[in-house]
C-alpha cells in the first residue's frame, strides 16, 4: 500500500453504526427508528444518462446456466469474508445472494462468487463479468449512468475508524493528517469536503487501511459503518467516533440491458422485508 500514501423505495434495513460511547448507541437508535421509511433521492444533479435498451438475452443466459455469478469483497467481516479455514464466503451480503438464488432457482447454493475489487463492482457488471454485485455499494447518480440497481437494501453512514485513545474525533481533527479510504469509493469525496486540509491515501484493498491503520501510517480511515463495524471485529483496540458523515444507501448493482433481473431481485426483497428475514439476516451478522 502507498505510504500516507443498504418495486420500492422503502428502506429495508438500516445499519447501527459500531463503537463505543453513547453517541454510537444513540445512531444505532437513530439507524433502527428508520426502519419503513423511505429511502431519501440523490441530490440533484445536471449528469445525464445514456439511453440503453433492455436485451432478453441477458436473463434468458442466467437462467440457462442456472446460477447466479455475483460479485463480493472478500475482506469485509460481517458483510462479505472469504474465511481460508472454512475456505467458503461468510457476511450478511453472502446470505442475501444466496436467499436470491434460493427465490429465483430454487436452490440457496445456485450462486457463484467472484471477489472483486472496490474499483471493480460496477465495471464487472457493465461487462458481464458477475450478473449483479452484492458488494457495500452506495446507490448515487453517478453509478445509476452505469448500472441499474435494486432498491435499497442496508443504510449505512460513513464515518471515521481510529485507535483507541486517538486524539482524532471527528473531521476537523484531520487538518494536514492523513486519512485512509479505497478508491473508486465515495468516502473520499466526502471526507474532502468535511476537511479539505486533509492528505488522502487511497488504497484498492479496504483491508490496506486498516493495515495503515494499524502499523500508525495513518491515524483514521474513513468509510461506511457497516465496513468500520468488520474492522473493530477484527481489531477490539479500534473505535469508530465522530458525527454521520453521509447516508450511504447499498443497493444490488445490475446491468443496465437486465430490467427483468432488477424485477426479480425487487420482489425477493420486497417479500424479505415484509416478512421479516431481511431483519433477520441483518440480526445474525451483525450481532
Amino acid at each position: 500500500m502507498s505510504r500516507p500514501g443498504l418495486v420500492t423505495t422503502v428502506l429495508l434495513v438500516a445499519l447501527a453504526a459500531a463503537g463505543c460511547g453513547a453517541s454510537s448507541d444513540r445512531a444505532e437508535r437513530e439507524a433502527v427508528s428508520a426502519l419503513g421509511v423511505q429511502a431519501s433521492p440523490p441530490p440533484p444533479s445536471s449528469l445525464k444518462c445514456s439511453a440503453v435498451s433492455a436485451d432478453p438475452r441477458y436473463i434468458a443466459a442466467i437462467r440457462q446456466h442456472g446460477y447466479l455469478k455475483v460479485g463480493v469483497d472478500q475482506n469485509t467481516k460481517l458483510l462479505s469474508y472469504w474465511n481460508p479455514l472454512k475456505k467458503t464466503f461468510t457476511g450478511f451480503e453472502i446470505d442475501l445472494a444466496h436467499k436470491l438464488a434460493q427465490a429465483i432457482f430454487g436452490n440457496p447454493n445456485a450462486v457463484h462468487f467472484r471477489a472483486l475489487t472496490t474499483d471493480e463492482r460496477t465495471s464487472a457488471v457493465q461487462q458481464n463479468v458477475v450478473d449483479l454485485s452484492i458488494d457495500a455499494i452506495t446507490i448515487n447518480r453517478e453509478r445509476r449512468c452505469q448500472v441499474d440497481f435494486s432498491t435499497v437494501y442496508l443504510l449505512a453512514h460513513q464515518r471515521l475508524l481510529v485507535r483507541r485513545h486517538s486524539d482524532v474525533h471527528s473531521p476537523r481533527d484531520l487538518a494536514g493528517r492523513w486519512v485512509c479510504a479505497t478508491k473508486g469509493s465515495t468516502s473520499l469525496t466526502t471526507i474532502e469536503k468535511w476537511q479539505p486540509r486533509a492528505h488522502f491515501d487511497g488504497v484498492q484493498q479496504r483491508t490496506d487501511c486498516l493495515v495503515a491503520l494499524e502499523e500508525g501510517w495513518v491515524p483514521a480511515i474513513t468509510s461506511d459503518d457497516a465496513i468500520l463495524r468488520g474492522f473493530h471485529t477484527q481489531d477490539r483496540l479500534t473505535q469508530i467516533v465522530g458525527p454521520l458523515l453521509a447516508p450511504e444507501p447499498y443497493g444490488i448493482a445490475i446491468n443496465k440491458h437486465d430490467p427483468e433481473l432488477v424485477r426479480l431481485v425487487d420482489g425477493v426483497l420486497t417479500q424479505m422485508q415484509s416478512d421479516g428475514a431481511l431483519k433477520r439476516l441483518y440480526a445474525e451478522s451483525f450481532r
